[in-house]
């Protein structure tokens, strides 16, 4: 049997296809150049970050539970401020601003717990454990 010649168009398209191919694939390989540096990006953010805020006060949260009470370390917090009616904002080392908690006073127990909209459900309860003493109430 004789092989059969392709067509003149087909061999056109056939070639057009193969140069769109070769451009996906270098298009492909810039993609994966630009999420690479991008997430190198991200990592210089976050290190910076952790710079900044190795120089804010710390100190730990812990999780209360609702009703067992038991106390479950959350993991250290920076202080980021203290707001003019006494709350201290916090947030996790490295995160970014904005990813902040809010804890307020109680004087019975003399802790800080978490501010958050009260709901009909119970659930456990953030509190600060370790507050420097510049932050405590008077």
């Amino acid at each position: 049997m004789q092989k059969m010649k392709k067509h003149p168009t087909v061999v056109a398209a056939e070639a057009s296809a193969q140069v769109k191919l070769g451009e996906l694939n270098a298009a492909r390989e810039e993609v994966k150049r630009l999420d690479e540096e991008h997430s190198a990006a991200v990592a210089a953010v976050r290190a910076a970050q952790l710079a900044v805020d190795a120089s804010l006060p710390r100190c730990r949260v812990v999780r209360v539970g609702w009703r067992s009470g038991k106390e479950t370390d959350d993991g250290q917090v920076v202080i980021t401020r203290k707001t003019p009616g006494g709350m201290l904002v916090v947030r996790r080392p490295g995160d970014e601003i904005g990813n902040e908690l809010k804890f307020e006073f109680w004087t019975h127990s003399a802790k800080f717990a978490e501010v958050k909209k009260r709901s009909s459900l119970p659930s456990d309860r953030l509190e600060l454990r370790d507050v420097p003493a510049a932050f405590m109430p008077s």
